[in-house]
């Protein structure tokens, strides 16, 4: 299965990147990016895989770090 972006979510991953980058560093942005990768490779093989949500019916939310999750 294809995994897609939608712009909303293109716009956010570049502001979380600059924030980690202007808080932490580029060692601690590569770290969630890398895992943010390895999330979206997992639900591009298995959709189901994250935890399924309480608040929306039907949708799997997939937590990234602590602090990030996307639906």
């Amino acid at each position: 299965m294809e995994v897609y972006l939608s712009e909303l979510t293109e716009h956010q991953l570049k502001r979380l990147t600059q924030y980690v980058l202007e808080e932490w560093n580029d060692k601690v942005n590569k770290d969630v990016l890398a895992k943010l990768t390895v999330k979206i490779e997992q639900i591009s093989i298995n959709p189901e895989s994250g935890q399924k949500s309480t608040e929306f019916g039907g949708i799997y939310k997939c937590v990234v770090i602590k602090q990030s999750t996307f639906f």
